[in-house]
């Protein structure tokens, strides 16, 4: 049932949409049995239609490209967002060339034809022969200068690439000097070389990945308003801002980039409230969000939007239909629900960090011992964290906290010789 309503209502909405047929669900303070009964109202056909697709949904289909096969189109399902960004930009030429129409979405293109499925069906085979060169795999070494190394391979930008396309990137040094392998499909490849020979060259480099078709859907009057507003952003930040079919780079010094990033995030969102949103997250819960190995990223991305993760300004881009976006908010903040009784960072003077800490670093293990959470303490940042179960974490702030007031913001612990981290 959850999987018919979506969240949100948002399956259903679409189901009764493309069908022209109401769908009533049992009141949900009902006895829930193992089988439950929805009512159907509509004409026969609409009824059939809505059966149908239901039947696909439930299953794991979404209900625009379920519609879109019942009424002919042939649909492309599950395309990786280069290979999007690659057919976005042939869409017009190949429209015009084979007489189709194809509606991109977030991860499928829909193709319609008036000449049946079987025009369809070949053209499909023309974007698959399109696509065979930006899905072979490439690797690229890059030069870089030793002491921007560590800036670059840290670069929000080159890491938004990674995550979006499975790119991997490494520092590499040979005889030939300091460099970036990267290794991923030819089209990031080239993306990514492009950026960091940017970044070499002493300016910043950046992109804010959108979905496909969003700014098509602009009135003529918005669209103007539009390009006003990036123009202004230009004017204002002093940097060049390219606005692609489905991405906008911006170049120009390095802070320059991040100001124009951030404020265009803004004014998309007021130009589609429902389909662009910037969700933002305290720096310690990036890790989190991401899951290991960006295991939980990739799901995330999986959902239907454009979802980049900023490392470095610690927000979440996100960019799609509205129920997509929906998802993967709703997902991202019961996630961060779970990190925040998780997870629990203080900010304590050097010495309450040391009395914490205690004479070799006795106080710190016996808490963690007693209580089975970690707990990190870093004297330097002034700054303690606390991780575990909910319980665990709980037990392990109280004493924590205890101690930070016996010690007081003038307390005189003795101070540690050794290692100023634990």
């Amino acid at each position: 049932m959850g999987r018919l309503i979506g969240r949100g209502g948002m399956t259903i909405r679409d189901l009764q949409e493309g069908s022209g047929c109401r769908i009533i669900t049992p009141p949900r303070n009902e006895e829930e049995p193992e089988i439950r009964e929805v009512k159907l109202v509509g004409s026969i056909k609409a009824i059939e239609r809505c059966k149908e697709a239901i039947a696909a949904v439930l299953i794991g289909a979404e209900p625009k490209d379920v519609f879109a096969e019942i009424d002919g189109a042939v649909v492309m399902k599950n395309i990786d967002p280069m290979s999007m960004g690659h057919l976005t930009k042939m869409k017009h030429d190949i429209e015009s060339k084979h007489h189709v129409t194809l509606d991109l979405d977030a991860k499928s293109v829909r193709i319609w034809s008036m000449e049946g499925q079987q025009k369809a069906q070949e053209v499909k085979g023309v974007i698959d022969d399109a696509l065979q060169d930006i899905l072979a795999v490439d690797t690229v070494t890059v030069p870089v200068p030793p002491h921007m190394v560590n800036l670059i391979i840290n670069d929000s930008a080159l890491q938004q690439i990674q995550d979006q396309t499975g790119m991997t990137a490494n520092v590499q040094k040979n005889d030939k000097g300091t460099g970036i392998r990267l290794c991923g499909l030819a089209g990031a490849t080239q993306e990514a070389k492009k950026m960091i020979e940017c970044r070499v060259a002493g300016g910043g480099a950046s992109f804010l990945a959108l979905m496909p078709g969003l700014l098509d859907q602009m009135q003529p009057r918005q669209w103007n308003e539009f390009q006003g507003d990036v123009r202004f952003l230009q004017n204002k930040e002093g940097c060049e801002i390219e606005i692609g079919p489905n991405k906008v780079d911006f170049r120009g010094t390095v802070d320059c980039v991040l100001r124009a990033k951030s404020e265009l995030q803004k004014i998309l969102h007021f130009y589609f409230p429902t389909q662009c949103e910037t969700l933002e997250l305290e720096p310690e819960s990036v890790s989190w969000v991401a899951g290991e190995d960006d295991r939980e990223l990739m799901r995330l991305q999986q959902a239907g939007a454009v979802v980049s993760l900023d490392r470095a300004a610690a927000t979440l881009w996100l960019c799609g239909n509205q129920r997509a976006v929906e998802n993967v908010r709703s997902r991202v903040q019961n996630s961060l629900q779970r990190w925040k009784r998780e997870h629990v960072s203080l900010h304590a003077t050097r010495g309450q960090c040391r009395a914490v800490i205690g004479s070799n670093g006795a106080v710190i293990r016996e808490i963690q011992s007693s209580t089975g959470a970690r707990v990190d303490v870093d004297v330097n940042r002034e700054h303690i964290s606390i991780s575990g179960k909910d319980e665990a974490v709980a037990q392990a702030k109280v004493r924590i906290l205890q101690i930070i007031s016996g010690a007081g913001s003038g307390a005189s612990v003795p101070k540690r010789t050794g290692a100023t981290r634990w």
